[in-house]
This record gives C-alpha cells, structure tokens and sequence, in this order.
C-alpha cells in the first residue's frame, strides 16, 4: 500500500504498483457488492425457474436470465472513456502470495 496509486509498465502490460487505503476499501466493497448481486440472482433465478410450469417459459426465462449478467460489462463499454477501457485491459492479474505452509512439509 502507498500514499498514491501508481501504474507502471513492464513486460507483460501494466501492473499496479501501489494502491491507497482507501481506494483498497472500495474496491473490496465494491467485489463483495457485486458477488451479493450474483448470488442473489442466482437464488432468485434458481427459485424462478423451479417455479416455471410450461417448457416455452423455462427457455425463455432461461434465456432472460443470460441476459441480465453482462449488463454491467455493456455498460462499462458504453460509457467508460477510452483511456480507461486502455488502462483495464493492459493490466494483468494480480500475483498471488505464496502459500504458507502449515505444519511440517516431508
């Protein structure tokens, strides 16, 4: 964690280098907003097709229910200026830390 985020370059694309507290905290409030939506609609979908009696509503209902996820990515495309899509799609995928191993390893 820094004082500012910053992005560098390197060999594979862009990697944050530095992330402030607080925009840490609203990132990870936003991750665990959007895992609340999926699994809310994966109940309330799930429940709406147990429920559905005739084949022709199942598929559409099935189909509605495909339609909904990508929202938020037509959105983000739509509106988002172009500098950020650049930023967001060079930046590569955090590395994870090691695994600490517990116990005695043989």
């Amino acid at each position: 964690r820094g004082t500012a985020t910053s992005i560098g370059h390197t060999n594979e694309g862009l990697k944050i280098k530095s992330i402030t507290k607080w925009r840490l905290i609203v990132v990870s409030m936003n991750l665990v907003l959007r895992i609340a939506v999926v699994g809310f609609l994966l109940y309330a979908g799930t429940v709406w097709l147990v429920y559905t009696e005739d084949m022709k509503d199942l598929l559409l209902n099935s189909s509605a229910l495909t339609l909904i996820l990508p929202i938020p990515e037509v959105i983000f495309r739509a509106l988002a200026p172009a500098t950020v899509k650049c930023v967001i799609e060079g930046l590569g995928a955090f590395p994870l830390p090691p695994a600490r191993s517990v116990g005695k390893s043989f």
